[in-house]
């Protein structure tokens, strides 16, 4: 099944991918896949004999798998699960195939796993900030928010209070 339906972002961490996809996808009405927010749904959905490392990291505890590895394991156990994971990611995104352009970002968009299913050159992006860029993007991830207007979404869309997803109807945005 061709995935022409499909826009891929990709880029490291702090790239601005996520950014310029939920922009995007508000600004244009297109459906958001955001590989990160489906990561323990993946994990869950792992078996070990389509996904062997996966599941053998599924079965470590936190300091094993994410403190104790060098910086060059961490690369290769990364790219190793991203390739794993991607046959879960083109399932999910194959069965949101007669709606909306969907547009698919995550640090886990590696171009030599997007390539072979890219339906042109023009439905693929990726990222690639400066370290400035980056520093700066990871920076703000650290800095506490205070600001009212940040409180105030975050007890709107927490589980404590009624959830919503903008809808749009005609020119207006709406809950």
């Amino acid at each position: 099944m061709s995935l022409d339906h499909v826009v891929w972002i990709g880029g490291g961490c702090g790239a601005g991918k996520s950014t310029l996809a939920r922009r995007l996808a508000y600004r244009l009405d297109l459906r958001l896949y955001p590989v990160d927010a489906y990561a323990y749904a993946h994990e869950a959905r792992a078996t070990a004999g389509e996904h062997p490392f996966m599941v053998s990291q599924r079965a470590l505890d936190y300091e094993t798998r994410h403190v104790l590895p060098t910086a060059e394991e961490k690369v290769a156990a990364f790219v190793t699960y991203a390739a794993e994971r991607f046959r879960m990611v083109l399932d999910d995104l194959r069965a949101l195939a007669g709606g909306p352009l969907v547009l698919a970002e995550g640090p886990f968009m590696l171009p030599e796993l997007v390539a072979p299913v890219l339906a042109s050159p023009g439905h693929g992006l990726w990222l690639l900030p400066t370290p400035a860029f980056t520093a700066r993007n990871l920076a703000a991830r650290e800095t506490p928010r205070d600001d009212r207007a940040h409180r105030t979404r975050l007890a709107a869309t927490s589980g404590s209070r009624r959830s919503w997803r903008p809808t749009r109807t005609g020119s207006a945005w709406r809950r």
